[in-house]
């Protein structure tokens, strides 16, 4: 199971995290490329891909990661500024 950080580089500071088996699908449903399954973030188009961890055993613990997604922001900001690298991760 991966938890993915998504991020909208037209509305600063706006983060998703959910959790999929296949992030590269789930961002396309983020940004309406495909139907199904994200309205909730319809708002906040287009998103980008920051950051997926893998290795959960279960969908709850891929969301339950509170402490983990506030230094992944603080990583990713830092990394922002590379260059883009962040967009490759």
């Amino acid at each position: 199971m991966l938890s993915v950080e998504l991020c909208s580089p037209r509305y600063k500071g706006h983060t998703y995290i959910g959790f999929t088996v296949n992030p590269r699908r789930r961002l396309r449903q983020h940004n309406g490329e495909i139907a199904q399954g994200a309205w909730r973030t319809k708002r906040k188009r287009p998103w980008e891909m920051v950051l997926c961890i893998y290795g959960f055993p279960t969908n709850v613990s891929a969301l339950q990661h509170p402490t983990v997604s506030k230094a992944v922001r603080q990583a990713a900001a830092s990394v922002k500024s590379l260059g883009g690298l962040v967009r490759k991760i």
